[in-house]
C-alpha cells in the first residue's frame, strides 16, 4: 500500500524521497513491493529507520550498550569516589540506570527534577515514627537514590563531549536541534510510515516536521480495534490522529474480520518445535505456496539455530529479522571454558 502510494503521488521524484520506518525490518519488503509497483529500473528512496532519523538530526553516534555501560560506570566512580563497587557488581544493575536514562530522555524529563522528587520519596519510604536512626543499607539506599542526578549529569556532559549519546540522549538532542538540522532539507519530502505509539521526542519531531511541510505521516490500521474504544490495540492511533490534522490513516483495512485457520500442535521438547517448523514447511512448499509470504515466529530466540538447521532443502535463502544472543554460541561456551 506504501509502495502504490509513493507511485501515485511522488513517480517523477521518487529518489528525492526519505522513507522512515519504525525499524529496519520492513525495508527489505518495502523495496520489493516499490519494485512490483513501478514495474521499470528506478533510483530507490532513501529508507531508514527511526533511530537512524534521529542520529541524522542530533548529529551524534549513538554508542553500543557494552559501551555505554563502560562509560557509565567511569561516571559512576567519579560521583562515588572509593566507596564505588566494583565493575563486575556494577555491570549486573547499571543497564537498569542506563534504561531509566533512555526512557528520562526519550520522554523529555526534567531530570534534575524527576531524581529530586525521586529522592524526597524514598526519604519518606524509608522514615520510620518508631526508629531513631537508619540502618546502614538504608543509608547507602538514599545515598545512592541521591546520586543518581549527578550521575546522568555527569553521564551525558561525557558522551554529549565526544559527540557520543546512548539512544535517549541522542531523541532529546534530536528535539534541541530540529528546527537547525540541515537533514530535512535533503529531500523533497519525508513519508514516516507504520508508527503507532509514539514517545514525547517523537511527537514533537513529527509533528515539526508536518507543520514545515516536509513529512506525510502515513498511518495503517484496522478498523476492528481503531474504531471501537473498547480495544486498547489502537488507543495509541486515536490519541495521535488528532494530533496530526485529525484525518484518517491513510490506509484502513479490516484484515481481522476474515476468517483465519489456527492450528495447535503439542510438542514436548525444543528440538521436536523445530521438526514441527521443518515439517510445517514443507507441507506449505508442497502445496505450491511462496515462501516470501510465510513468516516463522519464534518465541524463544534460543530456537533460532535449531530451526535454521532444520530448514527444507527447497528454502535457500531466510531474512532473520530477530537477534541471536551471543552467549547462546559455541564460540562463547568456548571462551567461558577457556576462562573458567
Amino acid at each position: 500500500m506504501v509502495a502504490d502510494h509513493i507511485f501515485s503521488r511522488y513517480e517523477d521524484k521518487v529518489e528525492n524521497l526519505c522513507i522512515v520506518l519504525p525499524n529496519k525490518r520492513g525495508a527489505l519488503f518495502l523495496k520489493h513491493h516499490l519494485a512490483a509497483s513501478f514495474g521499470k529500473t528506478i533510483w530507490l528512496p532513501a529508507i531508514i529507520s527511526a533511530e537512524e532519523l534521529i542520529s541524522e538530526l542530533s548529529g551524534l553516534q549513538t554508542l553500543e550498550e557494552i559501551d555505554l555501560i563502560c562509560h557509565l560506570y567511569e561516571s559512576y566512580k567519579a560521583c562515588y569516589g572509593v566507596d564505588a563497587e566494583t565493575f563486575d557488581s556494577f555491570a549486573k544493575w547499571g543497564q537498569l540506570i542506563l534504561q531509566d536514562f533512555n526512557e528520562l530522555d526519550r520522554y523529555l524529563a526534567d531530570p534534575e527534577q524527576l531524581y529530586e522528587n525521586l529522592k524526597d520519596i524514598k526519604v519518606i519510604e524509608n522514615w520510620s515514627l518508631g526508629e531513631d536512626n537508619l540502618t546502614e543499607y538504608q543509608q547507602n539506599y538514599l545515598r545512592f537514590m541521591s546520586s543518581l542526578g549527578a550521575i546522568y549529569k555527569h553521564f551525558s556532559q561525557f558522551l554529549l563531549s565526544r559527540g557520543w549519546a546512548y539512544q535517549g540522549l541522542a531523541y532529546r538532542q534530536a528535539v534541541e536541534k530540529m528546527a537547525t538540522s540541515p537533514f530535512p532539507e535533503k529531500y523533497h519530502q519525508i513519508l514516516i510510515c507504520g508508527f503507532n505509539a509514539l514517545n514525547a521526542s517523537e511527537l514533537k519531531i513529527f509533528s515539526y516536521l508536518q507543520q514545515q511541510k516536509k513529512a506525510e505521516i502515513i498511518w495503517d490500521a484496522d478498523r476492528y480495534y481503531l474504531d471501537d474504544h473498547n480495544q486498547e490495540a489502537g488507543m495509541f492511533l486515536r490519541k495521535n490522529l488528532p494530533l496530526f490534522g485529525g484525518k484518517e490513516p491513510l490506509f484502513i483495512d479490516e484484515n481481522f474480520k476474515d476468517p483465519k485457520q489456527i492450528d495447535i500442535i503439542s510438542v514436548p521438547k525444543q528440538l521436536g518445535q523445530a521438526q514441527v517448523v521443518k515439517q510445517q514447511l514443507q507441507q506449505l512448499i508442497n502445496e505450491g505456496v511462496p515462501l516470501s509470504t510465510v513468516a516463522v515466529v519464534l518465541a524463544n530466540e534460543k530456537l533460532l539455530w535449531p530451526v535454521l538447521q532444520q530448514l527444507p532443502p527447497a528454502v535457500e535463502r531466510v531474512n532473520i529479522t530477530m537477534e541471536y544472543p551471543l552467549r547462546y554460541t559455541a564460540s562463547y561456551g568456548l571462551a567461558e571454558s577457556l576462562i573458567q
